[in-house]
């Protein structure tokens, strides 16, 4: 309808703005007043009598298209439900500064409600939420996009929120398919992550933060060895990732994992990449890292060294890189670390 009905599509977009809020205290109002004579059955039907009566007048106005945004209240004081059901109405890659304005507006409310460390919103509502918006953003201009992101940028926080909103811009990437846009997204966040990297503890959800955002996603099927949004240039992503936040073990855990899964092709590159996170951070050899990291790092290097044996025997470099895995799976009292140390010495 925004394509061949604009005017009317954009009166309702306007008016559910002024309306709805008062339809809420109407409803509101009706029902105190009938359980105030005791009476608890509520039509909805009889509400909408209600409201259509006293609203005449701005229900008109919607229908001749005469709602403009400036008239609107203050939408900041709606609340998340309403402006959410209104951002679902705006079209993709709008250019409409109506449209703007509200986001404008409402991204920031969105940002920090996602931010609060505690349950607000309603967990289904949030979640239909982040799925659009994901959509949203990957449908924008590549030059808007940064914009949006902003005030999520601004009040970023290592909660399950923002986990959950990195796996649904993959999930709608994954239909999509729109390469540029989702890496403008991912490093967009960059910094955030590396922040969160750097705080002294661990949060409870930072670990699915810090998967979801390296592609360690634990839903990719587990025959999945490439994603369409993972190409060459990404290797680059991953080289930078390994030398700015490799001291967290979530972060080891994760190439890991992606080098087992959608990264499988970056294996030549990886098995580098690991070598320099474990040899700058020598705690890994007594701390307790994430389940199953060991066993992606003695997957990689099985796969690594029977397609690559003579070439490290004959690299001294490359020897040095693997002989270092190996003797670090040696000291976590792998078996399939000595085997193949043992088979290459």
């Amino acid at each position: 309808m925004w394509e061949t009905h604009f005017e009317d599509v954009h009166s309702i977009f306007l008016g559910y703005l002024l309306l709805r809020p008062k339809y809420v205290e109407l409803r509101k109002e009706v029902i105190r007043k009938k359980r105030k004579n005791n009476i608890y059955d509520i039509q909805e039907s009889q509400i909408v009598e209600l409201f259509k009566k006293k609203y005449e007048a701005e229900l008109k106005k919607v229908a001749i298209n005469k709602i403009t945004f400036t008239g609107l209240e203050d939408l900041s004081n709606l609340d998340f439900m309403t402006l959410e059901s209104a951002f679902e109405l705006i079209p993709p890659n709008t250019q409409y500064e109506d449209h703007k304005a509200f986001l404008n507006i409402f991204l920031p409310l969105c940002s920090r409600e996602l931010g609060k460390d505690r349950d607000g919103v309603d967990y289904y509502v949030k979640s239909g939420f982040m799925n659009r918006f994901a959509y949203f953003i990957l449908c924008s201009s590549k030059d808007e996009i940064c914009a949006y992101l902003r005030p999520f940028v601004d009040n970023f926080s290592d909660l399950r929120d923002m986990a959950q909103l990195f796996q649904e811009f993959i999930l709608v990437e994954d239909t999509l398919k729109h390469y540029d846009e989702f890496w403008i997204v991912w490093n967009t966040f960059y910094d955030c992550i590396v922040k969160t990297c750097e705080k002294r503890g661990s949060r409870f959800y930072t670990n699915e933060l810090i998967h979801n955002y390296l592609l360690a996603w634990p839903y990719w099927r587990s025959d999945v060895r490439e994603w369409h949004t993972l190409k060459e240039r990404e290797k680059g992503f991953y080289k930078r990732v390994s030398e700015d936040i490799g001291h967290h073990p979530s972060v080891l855990y994760s190439i890991s994992k992606v080098l087992n899964e959608v990264g499988s092709s970056f294996i030549n590159d990886g098995v580098i990449w690991i070598s320099n996170i474990l040899q700058k951070n020598p705690q890994y050899a007594s701390t307790e890292l994430e389940t199953n990291t060991i066993y992606y790092i003695e997957n990689i290097m099985k796969r690594y060294i029977f397609n690559n044996r003579q070439n490290i025997k004959a690299t001294l470099s490359l020897r040095r890189h693997v002989i270092f895995i190996l003797n670090f799976l040696l000291e976590k009292g792998s078996t399939t670390g000595y085997l193949l140390r043992e088979d290459i010495l």
